[in-house]
């Protein structure tokens, strides 16, 4: 039996974990640009990309779902607290090494969420200040 991954589901669930960790101190957009002229935008990416996981729909039980998740900021060094603080929510973890913001998705469930290479530096690219990271969210479904 195959298990179907709702990338959507995982995407918007992701959105909103980041969204509520930022709180009122920055925005947070999927795949479209959030108000503001500091916020992060989440960008999801091709499965496989990486050739982690299996396909969204596979025998296995887990996906492995890659995302660039860009900070922007009005400076440099804007735009860096930024990614620290979208780094810190998605993969902080407790002294047990339990993630300490959870991730809710219905019927799916987050196996581990990681960064995937360093950090990026600031950038400033037509006239904006910005640093791309990528994360790993791998994800089953029961």
């Amino acid at each position: 039996m195959s298990v179907v991954i709702e990338r959507e589901l995982v995407d918007e669930a992701l959105r909103a974990m980041l969204a509520g960790g930022a709180g009122d101190t920055f925005a947070v957009g999927l795949n479209d640009l959030p108000a503001g002229t500091k916020y992060a935008l989440i960008l999801p990416m091709p499965t496989g990309r990486a050739g982690f996981g299996p396909p969204l729909t596979a025998p296995e039980s887990l996906a492995g779902l890659e995302y660039d998740v860009v900070s922007v900021g009005t400076d440099n060094r804007q735009a860096a607290w930024v990614a620290d603080q979208v780094r810190a929510i998605l993969t902080d973890r407790d002294a047990h090494g339990v993630l300490t913001t959870g991730l809710t998705i219905g019927d799916h469930y987050c196996m581990e969420r990681e960064q995937v290479g360093p950090p990026g530096a600031v950038q400033l690219i037509e006239g904006v200040y910005q640093a791309h990271d990528t994360y790993m969210v791998t994800v089953g479904r029961s």
